[in-house]
């Protein structure tokens, strides 16, 4: 119940964002080594200090760009890898 508690509270706390998808698998990772308040805070400012202001939102432009970074570096430092996964 904590996973559940903790993405309801961080809904009320920013109801901006609200919950957006992947924020369980994060939040399910801080749950492993955080007790759950303390769970809830690294969520907050990983969402609202760290990541890029869209990242969360309701559109996941900022999760997006780092999609595309991270094609673009796969590119270009490992270009045949890049080549077969484009290729599925």
């Amino acid at each position: 119940m904590p996973l559940k508690n903790i993405l309801l509270a961080y809904s009320v706390r920013n109801p901006q964002v609200g919950y957006c998808q992947s924020m369980n698998f994060l939040c399910a990772m801080l749950l492993l080594y955080l007790e759950e308040e303390q769970a809830f805070w690294v969520l907050a400012a990983l969402v609202e200090v760290l990541l890029l202001s869209d990242y969360y939102a309701p559109s996941m432009l900022g999760s997006r760009v780092d999609q595309l970074t991270f094609q673009s570096c796969l590119a270009w430092k490992l270009p045949r890898i890049f080549a077969h996964l484009r290729g599925m």
